[in-house]
């Protein structure tokens, strides 16, 4: 099985012919994920999460450690 993301929206055909940039507001309806994809899709998010915790630690941290 695989994942499949449904979406809604309203496509617009206007200012298409002028070259104009249009934006369109799209929402997510349903994901349709089988459950082990998910818990490990969940696994590597938690480990991709460590580097960034670390790296704001020490942004955080450089302030009060280096006095300018």
């Amino acid at each position: 099985m695989e994942t499949t993301v449904r979406l809604e929206g309203v496509e617009s055909n206007k200012n298409k012919s002028k070259g104009v940039a249009e934006t369109n507001k799209v929402s997510i309806v349903d994901i349709n994920m089988p459950f082990f994809s998910m818990v490990k899709f969940m696994i590597k998010w938690a480990f991709a999460a460590i580097p960034a915790a670390i790296r704001d630690t020490i942004y955080s941290l450089l302030p009060k450690l280096v006095k300018f």
